[in-house]
């Protein structure tokens, strides 16, 4: 491990160009934040394993594919996810939750008061095989083991609650059965019965025909019992434990304390009722045009369309449903997302759509930029539940929003030639190139004025000294005291001083004009020293930034 304080691998790390995440795609391991952590470790009755990296980290980089594996082995059992650290908004979590250098690896197991996990640094070997036993070792036991004989007692004991009693040859309780009692946790009792080598009596009371076997029993009828012993898929059982009760949300609801009648009181008093959150629908395109407009026009940026089948697929509907939380969500939080529709199979692009891109689904949302010309689907979603389908939506937007993953082509055709003619429909309106004498006349005027305003002895003519004029007033005041000087009955006429100034002012043009014209060359030659130093300069900065 390298450790190094955040504060100057954070002050490093900024020359260097950011990278993405290490775990954008995979939806084995969540990518999550500093925001998502208490939501989805913390407050969650999972065992999880969380990676605080870096992505310039050679040693995070080197240890992805072991992960990987890690994720693989868990799925079902534990939470596998990972905090990149090196971005703005995770480093003040990263330093609060003590991490000191990358990677760092720390299990998060349920601790017994609701939100308040035990969390351990893992410090042992990097192997898949030992990443995964020291979570197995963390997960939370919530199965009773008990012995053949007492089996009946135990299920009378229980009450109207329903329990499940797996029968099986191994002394030790299966990681899979603990993760089915957390997945049912308050709902349904769990128990693990190692049955003897004979096993006549559990196999005629509870009709076992072979090991294992999971019974199912409701409300305290042996009589009636539900037995399983197909294949031990954890979504299959699921699926076989939800005729007794349905799964607990991942995480767990907080529960509210009872109060007493008089505190029940006070707060209907000094608390109104909370009014429902109400979500607001996803856009439908029924008309052809309308998704032309939005989503498959040559300018249009990205947007994202769910496809709504006629059927009414369940799994579709999930998705669906999945999509509006997820957009509502992002809109409560103000953080960016990207124009979602729902396109019904009514829309005859709706056909169009999944049979150029050959699209065999039912349920199927794809991300489509008519501008960039490419598509993506959202593959491998985890419908195990709504909060799998939600946090799958969430990890694959991401990708997108950073441009992550792989990008196709869009193909020939999709992008409609309607759509081409919407927008060149909307005419440009170009300058007559015939115009009148008036209009002629205007533009000459316009000519005569620019040249005159850059006329170059008019600029120098600016900076000679000012012509000073005297007063009548001034002349006969002046006569008075010198007798040489007549006084001028007439003020349009010249005087003889006049007629010097003029001669002096005209020496005196002509001697500034030369110097004007050799300092506006040297400027223009300062001017083209300092183009061709900048033109230098910028070629140099591009050679760099190549």
């Amino acid at each position: 491990m390298i450790y190094t304080t955040l504060t100057i691998a954070t002050t490093l790390l900024l020359a260097i160009p950011a990278k993405a995440n290490l775990y954008p795609k995979s939806l084995s391991i969540l990518s999550i934040n500093g925001n998502d952590y208490d939501r989805i470790i913390a407050q969650s009755n999972y065992t999880s394993i969380v990676k605080f990296y870096s992505p310039h980290c050679i040693h995070c980089k080197n240890l992805v594919p072991t992960y990987e594996k890690v994720a693989q082995k868990l799925k079902g059992l534990a939470k596998v996810a990972a905090v990149n650290c090196e971005k703005e908004s995770n480093q003040l979590f990263c330093d609060r939750i003590g991490i000191s250098g990358f990677p760092t690896l720390k299990i998060v197991k349920p601790g017994k008061t609701p939100g308040k996990p035990i969390v351990q640094e893992y410090s042992g070997a990097r192997s898949a095989e030992s990443f995964v036993k020291a979570v197995i070792d963390k997960i939370p036991n919530l199965v009773e083991k008990l012995p053949e004989e007492n089996v009946e007692k135990w299920i009378q004991d229980a009450g109207e609650s329903p329990v499940a009693i797996l029968f099986t040859n191994k002394p030790r309780i299966n990681p899979l059965l603990k993760a089915l009692a957390i997945e049912f946790k308050g709902n349904i009792k769990f128990a693990h019965v190692q049955v003897s080598d004979d096993g006549e009596v559990s196999a005629e009371k509870y009709e076992i025909k072979k090991l294992p076997t999971i019974v199912l029993v409701k409300g305290g009828k042996i009589d009636e019992l539900i037995r399983y012993d197909d294949d031990m898929k954890k979504d299959l059982l699921v699926e076989f434990l939800s005729q007794g009760a349905a799964p607990n949300p991942d995480p767990a609801p907080v529960k509210t304390k009872t109060t007493d009648q008089s505190s029940t009181q006070k707060q209907k008093i000094l608390k109104p009722t909370n009014t429902p959150i109400t979500v607001s629908p996803l856009p439908i395109v029924e008309k052809e045009l309308e998704l032309i407009k939005e989503c498959l026009g040559p300018k249009t940026s990205t947007c994202l369309i769910a496809l709504l089948p006629q059927s009414h697929d369940s799994t579709a509907l999930n998705l669906i449903d999945a999509l509006t939380q997820v957009t509502h969500k992002y809109k409560q939080q103000k953080r960016s997302s990207i124009p979602t529709f729902i396109l019904p199979e009514s829309n005859p692009q709706y056909e169009n759509l999944k049979n150029k891109l050959s699209l065999e689904s039912k349920a199927v949302v794809v991300a489509v930029n008519g501008k960039r010309s490419w598509w993506v689907q959202m593959t491998d979603a985890d419908f195990s539940s709504q909060s799998a389908i939600e946090l799958s939506l969430e990890q694959w937007i991401s990708a997108i929003q950073l441009g992550e993953g792989e990008k196709k082509k869009i193909p020939t055709g999709l992008i409609s030639e309607e759509s081409e003619k919407i927008l060149t429909d909307i005419k440009v309106e170009k300058p007559s190139d015939s115009l009148d004498s008036s209009d002629e006349n205007k533009l000459a005027k316009q000519d005569e004025v620019v040249e005159e305003k850059y006329s170059p002895e008019e600029n120098l003519q600016e900076k000679t000294l000012p012509e000073e004029k005297e007063s009548p007033e001034e002349k006969d005041s002046l006569a008075e005291k010198d007798p040489s000087v007549e006084k001028d009955p007439s003020a349009g006429k010249d005087s003889s001083a006049e007629k010097e100034s003029r001669e002096e002012r005209d020496s005196l043009e002509v001697e500034i004009l030369p110097h004007a014209e050799e300092s506006s060359g040297e400027g223009e030659r300062s001017n083209d020293e300092v183009s061709e130093k900048t033109e230098t300069e910028d070629s140099g900065k591009d050679h760099d930034e190549l």
